[in-house]
C-alpha cells in the first residue's frame, strides 16, 4: 500500500508539472509572459504612494494598463526614479505598446541603469521601440549610448531609427558624433519644400542637420561643404574645450 500510495504521488506530481508547462506554452503562445519578472513583493514600501500604485499597475494581466502604468511613470519623471528597476524589466514585454511606452517612460525619468538595456532594445523587432528606445537615450545624455547610436544612425532602410539616433545625438552632444552626422548631410543639394519627396532621407539629414546645430551652436543649414569646413577649422579647439 506504500508503494502504491508513493507511486499515486509521483503520478500526481507528473500531471501538475505538465499542466505547468501546458499554461506556460499557453501563455507562450499568447503572447507570453507579462509583466516585471521582479517579484512584486520588492516593491519598496517607503515611496511615493502615487508611483507605488503604477508600479503595481506594471503586473496587470492586461496590457492596456501596464501601458497605463508605463506613461503615468513617464509623466512623474525624475521622481518615479524608484520605478526604473520595474520598467527595465518592461522592457521585455511581449507587448510592443508596453515596451514603447516603457522606453518612453525611462528616457524621461532619466535612470542611467536604463542605458545599457535601451541600447539593447535598439534592435527590437518593433520599429516604434526602436525609436523610442533612441529618443530615450537621447533624453539619458549618457556617453556609452553615442556608439550604438552612430551604428543606428548609419543602418541604411531604416529611416525612423535614423532619424531618432540622430536626434537624440543632438541632445547628449558628444563630439564624436560630429563626423557621422556631417557626413549624413553628403548628397544632392535639399530642395526648399519637402513635399511630394518620398526620399526617407531628406528627413534623416533634417534630424542630422538639427544635431549639428545643437552642438555647435551654429546654422549651417544642409551644406556639407561649410559643415566640412568648420569642423576642420574647429575640429582640435572643440576636442580641447570642456563640454557641459
Amino acid at each position: 500500500m506504500k508503494r502504491q500510495r508513493q507511486e499515486m504521488k509521483k503520478g500526481i506530481l507528473s500531471i501538475s508539472y505538465l499542466l505547468i508547462a501546458l499554461m506556460i506554452a499557453a501563455l507562450t503562445a499568447c503572447g507570453g509572459l507579462k509583466g516585471p519578472m521582479i517579484p512584486k513583493s520588492n516593491i519598496p514600501a517607503d515611496i511615493d504612494v502615487v508611483v507605488k500604485m503604477e508600479i503595481e499597475r506594471l503586473y496587470s494581466s492586461s496590457s492596456s494598463k501596464r501601458e497605463n502604468g508605463a506613461h503615468n511613470l513617464g509623466i512623474i519623471g525624475k521622481e518615479a526614479a524608484p520605478a526604473a528597476p520595474f520598467l527595465i524589466d518592461m522592457l521585455k514585454d511581449k507587448n510592443e505598446d508596453v515596451r514603447v511606452n516603457v522606453a518612453i517612460a525611462l528616457g524621461k525619468i532619466g535612470d542611467p541603469r536604463a542605458v545599457e538595456p535601451l541600447i539593447i532594445v535598439l534592435k527590437d523587432e518593433d520599429e516604434d521601440v526602436r525609436f523610442s528606445s533612441a529618443l530615450a537615450l537621447g533624453n539619458i545624455k549618457d556617453p556609452r549610448a553615442v556608439e550604438p547610436l552612430i551604428v543606428a544612425l548609419n543602418k541604411k532602410e531604416e529611416e525612423v531609427l535614423r532619424r531618432s539616433a540622430a536626434e537624440a545625438l543632438g541632445n547628449i552632444k558628444d563630439l564624436s558624433a560630429v563626423e557621422p552626422l556631417i557626413a549624413i548631410l553628403k548628397g544632392e543639394p535639399l530642395i526648399a519644400t519637402l513635399k511630394d519627396d518620398d526620399d526617407g532621407d531628406v528627413y534623416v539629414r533634417k534630424s542630422a542637420k538639427e544635431a549639428l546645430e545643437k552642438i555647435s551652436g551654429n546654422n549651417l543649414g544642409y551644406d556639407h561643404a561649410k559643415w566640412q569646413a568648420w569642423w576642420a577649422e574647429n575640429k582640435n579647439k572643440q576636442l580641447a574645450s570642456p563640454r557641459q
